[in-house]
């Protein structure tokens, strides 16, 4: 059997055209797992240590010898799915903890583009939010018993909506972000209204 390579990897097999002679390619074995390399085929399930290039979107290229801008990784073919690229640009495997932390995220983006969906997009919310400020402005002043009386209708549904356990935590981080932000943002403007004076 002839072979058409590029590197160690077979691309093609013919009967009688091709670059080199690979021989019979072991029966069940794909040719994503096959790699010649120094004149003979090497089965990429039978290796504990695989060259890997990364790709364009973190895909991952696997070869049997060192390569140019391949990495050595130990691991095993079944790893392949776990490989991962570090800040330095260097493939690794990820362990359990990793995995879960990327499955737990993934979910969690799931279920905001689910909620996104239920709320109806940014103008929607824009418009119930524009809502409960008109009345609190305009009941403030004119009704303050019914504005009593509406907050304490309502407020069992955003306890429900807004529970403590879950939202105290995150307000509190966000209190502390939106103050530095302003602090920043309120210096630049008093520094551009000082530069304005004559």
């Amino acid at each position: 059997m002839k072979a058409s390579l590029i590197e160690d990897i077979i691309i093609q097999l013919t009967m009688d055209r091709g670059e080199v002679e690979v021989g019979n390619i072991p029966s069940g074995v794909s040719l994503e797992r096959l790699r010649w390399a120094g004149g003979r085929l090497i089965d990429l399930m039978t290796l504990h240590t695989i060259y890997v290039r990364v790709r364009e979107n973190n895909h991952f290229e696997l070869h049997a010898i060192p390569l140019k801008g391949t990495h050595l990784v130990h691991m095993s073919y079944r790893d392949r799915r776990r490989l991962r690229v570090g800040p330095d640009g260097v493939p690794f495997i990820a362990n359990v903890d990793m995995i879960a932390g990327e499955v737990k995220e993934e979910k969690r983006k799931a279920a905001e583009i689910k909620l996104r969906k239920r709320l109806g997009g940014q103008d929607k919310q824009f418009q119930n939010l524009m809502a409960f400020v008109a009345a609190l402005i305009v009941y403030a002043g004119e009704e303050p018993v019914a504005l009593k009386n509406f907050f304490t209708e309502i407020s069992p549904h955003i306890k429900a909506a807004y529970p403590a356990v879950r939202y105290l935590d995150i307000l509190r981080e966000a209190a502390k972000e939106l103050k530095v932000c302003l602090n920043d943002y309120h210096a630049e403007l008093n520094g551009i209204d000082q530069e304005a004076e004559p």
